[in-house]
């Protein structure tokens, strides 16, 4: 050609059709025809670079090679000529320029190394692997799931360079999904108690729950630990052989395939990596069977850095590079109870002096202390975790909360006045048999459904009258403050405790009336008389334990009139 596709330099032409009018067709008659270079003159001034045109996947363009040519004129003589070679045909081709300078009287000719640009075109095969990149982790969280949910299903590898040379713990992204209730740090404290957790070499859960990560790192087999091996081969060379593996034939297969349940993580590659001399960093590559990136590929990222930590630590090396892979990408943001393993859980393995103070707490023996109410907190967040859990598609990876609940009941059992018979006894009793069965099963949608509906049942009467009979202990202006109101001597008062009161009744009867639809008038007409009750006996100078066993006795009931109801 002799016009340019787009101008090779700064300079500015001043001068009718210095351009080409139709330059956009002409550009789409490149593309369509899989034009790879082109060749131009007209400015007369040197360039060698790539021309994109949109085509049909606005991800992948079309690639052309461009070279502009130099000229011949005074003082001019630097690039005058080029020599254009074609390389790599038929199947990697590629244009090589080199440039060559004017020749002085007496001197040699003057060549410039060649450059060279593929000519290959960017292609997309249906159905290869995807690859995010990046080194800003919101936004390749962002990227991440962006991808997932539109290649769900699919082999989906993220590679993330950290700018910050990989120091500190991972922070959950800034999108990350968060409920209202919880603060920022609060989040932060969840996701690396959550980590270390999953990397216990030894767990209560071991028995029951195949999953977690640090037996089958630190403790293969029963006597292998893979995380020091990797550092006893590091510590001499590089080596391909760092790598750790998280299946068991032996343990996980059966030769059917019908019943098995093994970690989504099945294998971890770790590269030692000179950056300069005698510096190195540790990269580690993460494997997956299956990867959620809504909830679940940040808690993975914030594992794979807690390893790679601990091994460049003991290797005297930096955290470097961080790249998952999975051959089954997924995007469920509706399940985040999948991601959380329940705190009663982890509190037997973690802290199990926070499970007897919330059994304290729970029984109503002790004062109403902030750390109390923190415990609370997590206790009823967990629930409803389990609850939305429960209510997921698809239970793949689910911890179905069981040790801790075993010992918590234990210590109310003890701890409570009515022992074992405590409502709030009966009904963890209840959760923990209904989760036990649903474990024991084949995990089949019949088994799913009979767990949904018995959890659907159990946790809301627990959250519910249990949270009701602490706010009304709570003050030493006993009573509900809207019951109360309601024979206020002041119209106005009592008018506006009136509409309070019809409000939540409503309030009530709406959430009752999504689960149990048929139930929704006579259980909202129970729950309101209870309410009140507590509320008179709370005013009549009843104390929290005397209202929490009222309360306990009341979810009984209901637990029973749903069971008779379905």
């Amino acid at each position: 050609m002799h016009h340019h596709l787009r101008s090779p330099s700064f300079r500015v032409e001043y001068k009718p059709f210095e351009g080409i009018t139709n330059l956009e067709q002409l550009r789409s008659v490149l593309k369509e025809t899989n034009v790879a270079a082109a060749i131009h003159g007209h400015k007369h001034e040197h360039n060698f670079r790539y021309e994109y045109v949109e085509s049909n996947d606005p991800d992948i363009p079309h690639r052309i090679a461009v070279v502009s040519a130099g000229t011949f004129q005074d003082g001019a003589d630097h690039g005058a000529a080029m020599l254009l070679t074609l390389k790599g045909l038929p199947y990697t081709p590629e244009i090589s320029v080199e440039r060559i300078d004017l020749p002085r009287i007496g001197l040699d000719l003057r060549v410039s190394a060649p450059a060279s640009l593929t000519l290959l075109g960017l292609k997309s095969v249906p159905g290869a692997p995807v690859l995010v990149q990046g080194s800003n982790l919101d936004e390749l969280y962002a990227l991440a799931a962006r991808k997932a949910r539109a290649h769900v299903g699919e082999t989906l590898i993220v590679h993330y360079e950290p700018t910050d040379a990989g120091k500190g713990s991972l922070k959950l992204p800034s999108e990350y999904p968060r409920s209202n209730s919880v603060s920022e740090e609060e989040m932060q404290n969840w996701l690396e108690d959550l980590v270390k957790w999953w990397q216990l070499e030894r767990s209560s859960r071991d028995n029951d729950f195949p999953y977690p990560h640090g037996s089958r790192l630190r403790l293969f087999g029963g006597k292998l630990n893979q995380i020091d091996r990797i550092v006893r081969l590091l510590s001499r060379e590089p080596s391909s052989r760092a790598l750790a593996v998280l299946v068991d034939p032996l343990r996980d297969f059966d030769r059917n395939g019908e019943e098995e349940a093994f970690p989504s993580f099945t294998m971890m590659q770790v590269r030692k990596r000179e950056t300069s001399r005698d510096v190195y960093s540790v990269d580690v590559i993460g494997f997956y069977r299956a990867q959620e990136f809504s909830q679940w590929w940040p808690v993975n990222m914030a594992e794979l850095r807690l390893l790679q930590s601990e091994l460049a630590d003991q290797l005297k090396a930096s955290p470097g590079m961080i790249t998952t892979v999975t051959t089954d990408a997924r995007f469920k943001p509706q399940g985040p109870g999948q991601v959380s393993v329940p705190v009663f859980d982890r509190w037997v393995d973690q802290s199990p002096e926070k499970l007897f103070m919330l059994a304290l707490t729970l029984s109503g023996d002790t004062r109403d202390e902030p750390f109390q109410r923190l415990l609370l907190q997590e206790w009823v967040r967990s629930l409803n975790d389990i609850k939305e859990a429960s209510s997921a598609p698809d239970t793949d990876g689910v911890l179905i909360p069981a040790e801790g609940l075993r010992t918590l009941v234990k210590y109310l059992s003890m701890i409570a006045r009515e022992g074992d018979r405590s409502g709030l006894v009966q009904q963890l009793q209840n959760l923990l048999m209904v989760n036990q069965h649903f474990q024991l099963s084949r995990k089949l949608e019949p088994d799913r459904q009979a767990w949904s509906l018995a959890i659907e049942r159990i946790i809301p009467a627990i959250i519910e009258l249990e949270e009701a009979a602490r706010r009304y202990a709570a003050d030493p202006a006993t009573g509900c403050l809207v019951v109360e109101g309601t024979r206020s001597n002041d119209p106005e008062a009592r008018n506006a405790a009136l509409a309070c009161n019809i409000a939540a009744e409503n309030e009530i009867r709406d959430y009752i009336a999504t689960r149990h639809p048929k139930a929704a008038e006579l259980l909202t007409d129970y729950v309101s008389t209870t309410m009140s009750g507590l509320s008179a006996k709370a005013r009549n100078g009843n104390d929290r334990v005397r209202l929490l066993a009222t309360a306990r006795i009341a979810s009984s009931v209901i637990e029973q009139a749903l069971s008779n109801l379905t």
